[in-house]
């Protein structure tokens, strides 16, 4: 291969010349703007979209668990709900969603 590097300092100074940007003749290699735009805004819908469903599914999910936890309130007493791991387990989940919702919305809404 006749442009092929020879050592391993060859290959240095190729890595070099691609990283400058420049192809094996030493031009310059066009970089694709609009390709990098349209794949930015792209993963920027994505990570939109994701946020939403994302937001939708905790708090279905953290309504859910209210649910739950007035309903095994209303059907125990105080030394039962104490005492349960199922419930208490659901309890730190029900505030953990709440607080991981309140977080991703306070890092949406800075300025």
């Amino acid at each position: 291969m006749p442009n092929a590097p020879e050592n391993s300092g060859g290959l240095d100074a190729e890595r070099q010349r691609l990283v400058a940007g420049e192809d094996r003749q030493g031009g310059s290699i066009p970089s694709p703007p609009t390709k990098i735009k349209k794949m930015k805004k792209t993963s920027e819908r994505q990570a939109e979209n994701a946020i939403k469903e994302l937001l939708a599914t905790l708090t279905r999910n953290w309504h859910d668990t209210g649910i739950v936890l007035d309903n095994y309130e209303a059907t125990h007493n105080d030394y039962e709900l104490c005492y349960s791991k199922e419930y208490n387990a659901l309890n730190a989940a029900h505030f953990a969603l709440k607080e991981t919702i309140d977080k991703i919305n306070n890092q949406l809404n800075k300025k």
